[in-house]
């Protein structure tokens, strides 16, 4: 298991390595397709945002599979720059929402109980 740690403009720097890389696919047969018809805002070679997510999920298990069979963390990595490189790229088409800094304060739905959780987590009693 790895235990170097690195700051976050490294980080920061790795990601933006792989969206120059996935951006240098943008003109291939896929990522020159038309826009999506009635989408407002899509351009040619766009993708949604459920396409993302799929692209996402797909290299998520990917990094399950190689958690589940090998301990090369240099590979489960390099999946993980592919992931965030994705999010990135869905934002920079979609926007990007910034994470409210005010705490949500939710409470249980059963009648009478006073259990609070913070930030929305939902709750059995």
């Amino acid at each position: 298991m790895s235990t170097q740690k690195v700051s976050r403009p490294e980080v920061y720097e790795a990601i933006d390595s792989e969206r120059d890389y996935q951006n240098k696919w943008a003109t291939t047969l896929s990522g020159n397709r038309p826009a999506h018809p009635g989408v407002p805002g899509m351009e040619p070679g766009d993708r949604t945002v459920d396409e993302y997510a799929l692209y996402i999920v797909g290299y998520a298990d990917d990094l399950l599979h190689e958690g589940a069979h090998f301990s090369v963390t240099e590979k489960k990595l390099e999946i993980m720059r592919k992931i965030a490189g994705l999010c990135v790229a869905c934002m920079e088409q979609h926007g990007a929402p910034k994470r409210s800094t005010q705490p949500v304060w939710t409470g249980c739905n059963v009648p009478g109980c006073t259990i609070k959780e913070m930030h929305g987590h939902a709750l059995k009693c």
